[in-house]
């Protein structure tokens, strides 16, 4: 069982992870600075409920939820605030959030089971499986892999920005995998980014990723998603895009800032990226089904566990270039790796901080986008850590 003592030991390497932790998110180019709680004028107690309420008003959001797990064990799940602005509705420790790009590491780890069912392989170009492409796409895509595209060494541009098909989405009723092949094509006419090799952060890859597994197995990359990793892992609350109804308030909203409020979007069309980005940024799921896919993350990374094997597993896990693995930044320490990733979709927020020699997962999400969110999120990983800290989890 894992002590406080223990954690002791990592501690001061913690907050550094933390402060590190937004670089890696749909949002990385802006750098978000973590001043540290104890240096801004929250007031935080020792029960976790009422800190997370400080947080949260602090920075004025709709809502935000944390979990600390520990040994697969939800050691504590919070949720405070409403689903939607300037409603009565409240969140709930049972509800979906939106992953942003933590999806990125859940595509990469889908990639690996269809991987291990020999349909691709990490070394697989983008030709070998567009051959109808190679005409057209720039010449130095023909040579790109799957593992440069989920590592983000492609040279690829950031986003879909410049394509044709981007202007249209919202009205395309196309099956999403034709979308997504349209979107491909599109993408790789695109002028590179950088070179090959170097470390450029890419939703595009990721889109392209997907629709080569879409490509090979015949099946979407949401159909993937729920047969290989919801369904084994017991992720029954999970799904893709905004979660809830449209037309009521069943679940969180996402939010964007309007001067010292915030606008709630209803769920449907319009509350979030375009279909054709699922791989890159549309999961969404509740703090428990999180906990489950963290738990494997965390098992995986200590040798137990048989979701994938541990060549997979070591894969998913080592960083190419810039400290950036298959979907999250790997840092190190005194206990072994770290792994950590955030995410947004401008309308929500969400940050993950995995350390696997301590079998501990810290995580939180907001239904709020931008810098503020992205501030609130970090100071809440900071006061997870805190809190862990000062708990006796072997009781």
């Amino acid at each position: 069982m894992i002590t406080p003592q223990t954690f002791n030991h990592v501690f001061r390497h913690l907050s550094i992870v933390i402060a590190f932790t937004a670089i890696f998110s749909c949002n990385s180019e802006n750098k978000i600075s973590s001043a540290s709680i104890v240096e801004s004028n929250i007031t935080t107690t020792t029960d976790l409920q009422t800190s997370i309420e400080a947080i949260r008003k602090h920075h004025n959001l709709p809502a935000l939820a944390a979990m600390i797990l520990v040994d697969g064990e939800i050691i504590e799940n919070i949720a405070a605030g409403q689903r939607a602005w300037g409603t009565s509705e409240k969140v709930t420790i049972n509800d979906r959030w939106h992953l942003g790009s933590l999806t990125k590491a859940m595509t990469a780890t889908l990639t690996a089971r269809i991987v291990e069912r020999g349909d691709i392989n990490w070394d697989t170009t983008i030709v070998d499986v567009f051959p109808d492409m190679k005409a057209n796409i720039r010449e130095e895509y023909k040579t790109v892999r799957l593992e440069d595209l989920l590592t983000h060494v492609s040279g690829l541009p950031r986003d879909p920005e410049h394509i044709p098909s981007l202007s249209t989405s919202r009205e395309n009723y196309q099956a999403i995998d034709k979308q997504r092949r349209q979107w491909t094509a599109e993408l790789l006419v695109l002028s590179p980014k950088t070179e090959r090799g170097t470390y450029f952060y890419s939703n595009n890859g990721y889109i392209i990723a997907g629709a080569m597994l879409e490509e090979v197995t015949r099946m979407t990359w949401e159909e993937l998603m729920t047969l290989e990793v919801f369904i084994p892992l017991g992720m029954n609350d999970s799904g893709f895009g905004p979660p809830g109804s449209p037309g009521i308030i069943d679940q969180p909203w996402g939010h964007q800032q309007v001067g010292n409020g915030w606008l709630a979007l209803e769920t449907g069309s319009g509350a979030d990226l375009p279909s054709p980005m699922g791989p890159a940024a549309l999961i969404h799921t509740t703090l428990a089904d999180y906990a489950k896919y963290a738990t494997m993350h965390l098992r995986g990374a200590i040798g137990e566990g048989d979701f994938l094997s541990q060549e997979s597993i070591a894969k998913l896990h080592t960083p190419v270039t810039n400290n950036y693995a298959m979907g999250w930044g790997v840092g190190t320490s005194d206990v072994g790796i770290t792994l950590q990733h955030g995410g947004t979709n401008l309308l929500w927020f969400s940050e993950v901080l995995l350390v696997p020699g301590l079998h501990l997962a810290l995580v939180t999400f907001t239904n709020a986008g931008g810098d503020v969110a992205a501030k609130a999120t970090s100071d809440t990983l900071k006061l997870l850590t805190k809190f862990f800290d000062t708990s006796d989890t072997s009781n």
